[in-house]
């Protein structure tokens, strides 16, 4: 995922919902209560837990880059 960076500030969010959108365009099609609410604000790499099954767990790593400009 890529966020705008202007000034040291960094614009927008990454959410649960996109990144099941993201999940989906890449072939993978999860349950909605699969990924937790999240709001990723940060850039950098975020480890959340995904429930794939009753019993069954699997770290998801989301990279998110800043677009630097003005």
């Amino acid at each position: 995922f890529e966020l705008k960076v202007t000034n040291d500030t960094i614009h927008g969010s990454i959410s649960s919902k996109k990144i099941s959108q993201a999940l989906a365009d890449k072939g993978f099609k999860l349950e909605k209560h699969t990924i937790p609410h999240v709001l990723i604000t940060s850039l950098g790499i975020t480890k959340i837990k995904i429930k794939l099954f009753k019993d069954v767990e699997a770290e998801l790593r989301v990279n998110v880059k800043g677009i630097y400009g003005k």
